[in-house]
């Protein structure tokens, strides 16, 4: 079972979900039942760095063919968004003694990013052949790469001490200080962006052949909501947002004048859809040197439908000059269910119209008036005269 231990902030960087568990065989000293304490590693061989310093405790094994395995898991985030994890400083304990003749001790360390991927890792593994009386710390990982600059990781470390069962009688292995320590470097610039289209039909995904819409202003805010950086869509409908600070963002797309957010997040793949809810996107954390290019959003122009509802003075089906518009009529939008989605009148002149519609299929229907029949539909060669 794990114990857990509070948070520690240390020289720009924060510690968290610090937790320690152990595994014993035979006669050992427990760590996780002693009073530890966990704090800021002011210095390791004199020599100031950022990290973690654990006192407080004796842990290790006890007589030969015993084992005793501590394992260390805690997250690391850079408290300061302009610095960047960049490398292990150090990885160390100290034992309380000279290490004994048929002694083994393995110190390793394994740095994740927040996906899981391994960054780095480093092992030392010390077999005694002899009691050595000059054991310097037992220590790896010193300045090892990550490889990159991160924001935040998580480390796991483990110490392994074992007592073979040929050792010496009453031969005991301990510690009772470890210090783990990492390097930062000034964080690069962070930045995001991608595109603004004109959603033709309206799906919330961006189809092969939708045009980028020009000029469109849009903000990035920060984690608080505040505006930081404004710019405008390129020609392409392209945006972007450059040497930035890491951190969490979001981005809010002022709608252009003639349009309609489309919907958000629809279809399941993030580089196609429009993320803009409320012409805002979700935030998102940006590490040093990442650039995020799936921020986008689509806009649509409404769509609208009418015409005109007229008097069939000669029943031929078509609208000849003179033939008057029958005001009042009742008139149906319905979708491609077949659902009535909105109900108007006609005007005095007959004419009715539908609009700020979601661009998609529709047909409308015709409450007959009292005293009219309906007249013969599609003659003549005309669509614009005939009864529909």
């Amino acid at each position: 079972m794990a114990t857990s231990y509070a948070d520690v902030i240390d020289d720009g960087l924060k510690f968290s979900n610090i937790t320690a568990s152990e595994s014993v065989t035979g006669t050992a000293n427990s760590f996780t039942t002693d009073a530890v304490t966990v704090a800021g590693a002011p210095s390791v061989l004199g020599n100031a760095i950022a990290g973690l310093r654990w006192t407080g405790f004796v842990a290790g094994a006890t007589g030969p063919g015993s084992s005793y395995t501590l394992t260390l898991d805690y997250d690391i985030s850079t408290v300061d968004p302009a610095r960047a994890l960049s490398a292990i400083s150090t990885n160390s304990f100290i034992p309380d003694s000279s290490v004994a003749a048929g002694v083994t001790v393995k110190l390793s360390e394994a740095v994740y990013s927040t996906s899981g991927t391994l960054l780095a890792q480093s092992t030392l593994t010390k077999t005694q052949s002899a009691t050595d009386t000059a054991d310097p710390p037992i220590e790896t990982g010193d300045a090892l790469s990550l490889g990159g600059a991160y924001s935040s990781v998580h480390v796991t470390i483990t110490i392994s001490i074992s007592i073979a069962s040929s050792a010496a009688s009453g031969t005991v292995a301990s510690f009772s200080s470890m210090t783990q320590g990492y390097t930062t470097t000034a964080a690069s610039p962070a930045g995001l962006g991608d595109f603004v289209f004109e959603h033709s039909n309206a799906n919330g995904l961006q189809d092969a052949g939708e045009a980028g819409i020009a000029g469109v202003t849009v903000q990035l805010l920060n984690a608080a909501g505040t505006v930081v950086a404004t710019t405008t869509t390129a020609a392409d409908g392209s945006y972007g947002f450059t040497g930035q600070t890491p951190g969490t963002y979001s981005v809010h797309f002022v709608t252009p004048a003639g349009y309609v957010p489309t919907s958000a997040n629809q279809g399941g793949d993030d580089a196609k859809d429009s993320d803009a809810v409320g012409g805002t996107t979700q935030q998102v954390t940006l590490s040093s040197g990442e650039y995020n290019g799936t921020l986008d959003a689509g806009f649509y122009k409404p769509a609208g439908l009418g015409d005109f509802v007229f008097e069939d003075s000669n029943a031929n089906g078509v609208q000849d000059a003179g033939e008057a518009g029958i005001a009042g009529v009742t008139v149906e939008l319905l979708n491609a269910a077949g659902t009535v989605v909105a109900t108007t009148t006609t005007a005095a002149d007959g004419s009715y119209g539908f609009t700020g519609q979601t661009p998609g299929t529709y047909s409308v229907h015709f409450v007959t008036p009292a005293g009219y029949v309906p007249t013969s539909a599609n003659q003549g060669g005309d669509d614009a005269k005939d009864s529909d």
